[in-house]
């Protein structure tokens, strides 16, 4: 009946413009993002420390507080594990003086097997902690951006209960498919980009809102359904595919904000294994596809995103042959419905070319 029709979900398929696939050059885009302001203070902290020091000398008084001290008379004792964690976050000593001189400090967790106090001292973006005495490091990290996750209603998780059905029982109704690759090789760990505590939660975090939270928020009716998946694989020596074929939404969102606590970037990262999946994985949807008699025009189209942070540990002339190979094959076999796109993450002096 008519209110029956009034409470339909109405299904789109939306139809993408046809895209040519050439290889070519093209101008590459960087984007940085906003300066951390602890970089922005670093250079301009030793100079007032020498103009501290000059004005002291000059004028015969001698510091009375901590703040009129330079910041390099400020001790800090180095422990392994301390100098381990400042080298994969790119924080200097000095960085933890100014913290020390500058910052906030307030109680920190206490040692967890003897009990001893420990301190916190919170500047521009850095977290430094430090034993009772306040001159023993015991680490540092840089605080990180928060990206809420979305709140679901009851509506959109039945949306993604059906776009769930519809991919599995209906594949001929997805519009697109993306095909993610996201390095989770070792250097990962590093902490080098503004706003993440690491290029693998960045990696994730800029997937989540680009990516994702980007296009649906562009969507005019958040209510139709958009019959598009995801697959995520994460690069390390072999591929690991940890979400697959899921839809196209804000739970994904969700999930991808979560990720990178769970995951361990670890070992080299193998650009081929990885990209073999893909094409395996590509290849055999889209033969099912034309199997079920899906005409040419009618099949979804095919994107291949790779996020990394550097050249491939699989770096032989004999391999970087095989890559180019894997991607001629896609794009003869997929025509305009493959497109493939790459994003490099890391710090701004970073080698991205493969």
């Amino acid at each position: 009946d008519d209110d029956q029709g009034d409470n339909e979900i109405q299904f789109v398929k939306r139809m993408k413009p046809k895209k040519c696939v050439r290889f070519s050059e093209i101008e590459h885009e960087v984007f940085y993002f906003k300066r951390h302001p602890m970089e922005q203070m670093s250079a301009s902290l030793a100079a007032i420390d020498e103009n501290e020091q000059a004005s002291a000398n000059s004028s015969g008084l001698h510091p009375s507080s901590e703040h009129s001290r330079a910041t390099a008379e400020f001790t800090v004792i180095s422990s392994h594990h301390g100098r381990a964690r400042r080298s994969l976050r790119r924080i200097s000593k000095h960085d933890l003086k100014a913290a020390v001189k500058y910052g906030r400090k307030v109680p920190a967790n206490p040692n967890p097997r003897t009990g001893e106090t420990r301190w916190k001292f919170l500047h521009n973006g850095l977290v430094y902690i430090t034993d009772s005495t306040c001159t023993r490091e015991i680490t540092s990290y840089k605080e990180a951006i928060t990206i809420d996750p979305f709140p679901i209603s009851i509506p959109m998780m039945e949306h993604h209960t059906e776009l769930k059905r519809i991919l599995k029982e209906e594949p001929y109704l997805c519009t697109g498919h993306t095909y993610i690759i996201l390095d989770q090789s070792g250097s990962m760990r590093n902490s080098d980009v503004d706003g993440f505590k690491s290029r693998s939660h960045a990696a994730y975090g800029i997937l989540a809102l680009e990516f994702i939270a980007e296009q649906l928020n562009q969507r005019p009716n958040q209510n139709d359904l958009f019959a598009e998946s995801v697959t995520v694989i994460e690069m390390r020596e072999e591929a690991d595919a940890v979400f697959e074929r899921v839809p196209f939404d804000y739970i994904l969102f969700n999930r991808l904000l979560k990720r990178p606590n769970l995951a361990r970037p670890s070992f080299g990262g193998n650009y081929n294994q990885s990209l073999s999946l893909v094409r395996k994985m590509i290849l055999k949807e889209h033969k099912s596809l034309l199997e079920d008699g899906a005409e040419q025009e009618e099949l979804p189209n095919f994107s291949l995103v790779f996020l990394s942070d550097g050249k491939p540990s699989d770096c032989n002339p004999g391999y970087a042959q095989i890559r180019t190979q894997i991607l001629i094959s896609l794009a003869d076999s997929l025509k305009e419905k493959f497109s493939c796109y790459a994003m490099g993450i890391g710090a701004r002096e970073t080698e991205f070319e493969v």
